[in-house]
């Protein structure tokens, strides 16, 4: 059974953006934006370090390096980054929300992604990210990383009358206990176990021959018949298919020509490959 063929399909959720946007926007936003990464690096990387080795300049090279989020991707998950350091907020003694707001301003103050906005309260940070700027409300970003049960929730389980519930909760609470003791590890953060099984993700795509099929919403009312073009082509900018054009019409035929093509697909259309 190992040498039988396999086709898996994958529907990626795309960016979230809504009046306000918390902890789990931001996890769905940053496995987005780690998709976003890699379908860039299998559809221009390659052809790009090619030109680059070769010496060669192409006009859409520019268009191409507007769509990278390889710098998004560092202040998202970097060794400094928006991660690590709620990561470490999150086990720090006394760390709060507004302050993991903080220290994530104050370091990544130069970058173009973090939104440096005066106006902003002391629990918001903004980012640009690939196809918008989203702001985030970091009120119980740390609670919720630490994805850990409240302390009258497991008393409560504890005083159960239900036999198999009271022992479950009382195992709960020595484990709490045992952890309070210790020092806290940033591998048991929600973030981390999230990030570690999307790279084990991208490790699973790398053995494959992977095809793309990005979906385009025309409009943002549901409508049938009706495009929204600056939506529409604000979609086709964040998923290089604007830069993909410019690069292949600006750099040296590399696809099958016509002729080939229609011999080898012809027969899918035409009754008569001839005609």
């Amino acid at each position: 059974s190992s040498q039988l063929g396999r086709i898996s399909l994958v529907d990626m959720f795309g960016l979230e953006n809504f009046p306000v946007n918390r902890f789990e926007q931001f996890c769905i936003n940053y496995a987005s934006e780690m998709i976003q990464h890699r379908y860039l690096t299998d559809n221009f990387k390659t052809m790009t370090d090619e030109y680059a080795t070769e010496k060669l300049r192409l006009d859409g090279m520019d268009d191409l390096q507007m769509v990278d989020n390889s710098d998004l991707m560092e202040l998202l998950g970097g060794k400094i980054g928006i991660i690590v350091a709620l990561d470490e907020e999150c086990v720090r003694q006394g760390g709060s929300d507004s302050m993991f707001v903080y220290k994530v301003k104050v370091v990544h103050e130069m970058s173009s992604r973090m939104v440096n906005d005066r106006h902003h309260s002391a629990g918001i940070f903004s980012i640009r990210h690939s196809a918008d700027t989203i702001e985030y409300t970091a009120d119980e970003f740390m609670e919720r990383n630490s994805d850990q049960m409240t302390h009258d929730l497991v008393n409560l389980g504890c005083q159960c009358s239900n036999t198999i519930i009271k022992e479950q909760f009382s195992k709960v609470d020595k484990l709490s206990l045992a952890v309070s003791g210790a020092r806290k590890s940033t591998k048991d953060t929600v973030l981390s176990k999230f990030r570690s099984e999307l790279n084990k993700f991208i490790a699973a795509i790398d053995k494959t021959q992977t095809h793309y099929i990005c979906c385009i919403r025309p409009n943002g009312e549901s409508k049938p018949l009706a495009v929204g073009q600056k939506e529409t082509l604000m979609q086709l900018r964040a998923i290089g298919a604007v830069a993909a054009t410019k690069l292949n019409k600006e750099s040296y035929p590399q696809n099958m020509s016509t002729c080939d093509f229609l011999k080898r697909y012809g027969f899918l259309y035409f009754e008569d490959i001839k005609d």
